[in-house]
């Protein structure tokens, strides 16, 4: 009774939509997360998220868990995550998406989990790293070792979201990563994790490093994907 009390003075409400959440909804509203455009690519016999590296990087899968569309409601929510301190929402939705693969048995070979790194000064001002969020959720649900200590960001680049094609997106962000602990990777099928695929540019500048310090395999995995 306390607790209706108090939501009904302090209404909880959708991060996606602003209406008001009912008692056994956690940050979504139902209706939100029925609208939520799953990709479920990871089901295709032939992933087009795969093909968007041929001819630039040998990657064994990719998985995107949300379609990106401008003005969409992945955007949003990827809004409140990255800009507005809501890596709860992250958490929740990598939940969802980490549960989806684990079903599909995705994620069986994969020896090593490793986020795509801030650059110190960026995380100092952010106050956390949305793709770390993602790749320790993703770890835990599967149950698969992580680390943060792997890839470096050793330049700062400008914010590839101010970048057109993928021309400028990979000379924003070719030679910027390097690989701190060669050992923890080598022989090894990394799982690469970023918040969004746009161009393929970030991750491919981070799987470069990995790949000359001899990984077994590269895979990506992010939660959501430019259409």
């Amino acid at each position: 009774m306390i607790k209706d009390f108090f939501n009904l003075i302090f209404p909880r409400c959708c991060l996606a939509c602003q209406k008001a959440l009912i008692s056994d909804e956690l940050l979504i509203c139902t209706h939100c997360r029925l609208e939520l455009p799953v990709t479920n690519y990871h089901l295709w016999e032939e992933n087009p998220l795969v093909m968007r590296f041929y001819g630039k990087i040998t990657v064994k899968e990719v998985y995107s868990y949300l379609k990106f569309i401008k003005g969409g409601i992945t955007q949003k929510v990827l809004h409140k995550i990255k800009y507005e301190n809501y890596p709860e929402l992250g958490q929740l939705l990598v939940t969802w998406f980490a549960h989806d693969l684990i079903k599909a048995q995705k994620l069986l070979d994969i020896e090593l989990i490793v986020p795509v790194p801030l650059h110190k000064s960026r995380l100092r001002k952010r106050g956390y790293n949305q793709s770390d969020y993602i790749a320790r959720g993703i770890a835990s649900a599967s149950k698969v070792p992580f680390s943060d200590q792997v890839l470096e960001r050793s330049v700062k680049s400008e914010s590839q979201a101010m970048k057109g094609d993928r021309l400028e997106r990979w000379q924003n962000v070719n030679k910027i990563f390097k690989v701190r602990r060669p050992e923890e990777v080598k022989e090894k099928h990394i799982l690469v994790v970023d918040d969004v695929l746009t161009t393929g540019a970030t991750l491919e500048a981070c799987a470069m490093p990995l790949l000359e310090v001899e990984c077994k395999a590269i895979s990506f995995a992010t939660l959501a994907v430019a259409i």
